[in-house]
């Protein structure tokens, strides 16, 4: 997901509520800002307690919390069997065989 907000004549940033609700984080959620040559990482301090991310040219070890909260959240819909997969996989296959074809004539 890809948010904006602007830094304010104060200093101060607003996440905005969407991506508040979807880190699951409340108003007392204390963050940690990490300065890196890509940008800014805004992230739970709770979860970089004794370890350091990759990304932030640390080790490549993270905590087991901070792993989870990596996750993609569930949407409550079953999983998708193989059986499943593989006809969605074919289907597309077949979508872009025919539209490069197509454009090719």
């Amino acid at each position: 997901m890809t948010a904006h907000t602007r830094l304010s004549r104060t200093g101060e940033v607003v996440v905005p509520r969407d991506v508040v609700a979807g880190q699951g984080w409340t108003a007392d959620t204390e963050l940690e800002l990490v300065s890196s040559p890509d940008g800014v990482l805004i992230r739970p301090k709770a979860a970089t307690e004794g370890t350091e991310r990759a990304a932030t040219g640390g080790g490549d070890e993270i905590s087991y919390e901070e792993f989870r909260r990596s996750l993609p959240k569930h949407d409550g819909r079953p999983p998708l069997t193989d059986a499943e997969i593989k006809l969605i996989l074919e289907e597309e296959a077949v979508r872009r065989h025919l539209a490069r074809t197509r454009g090719a004539s």
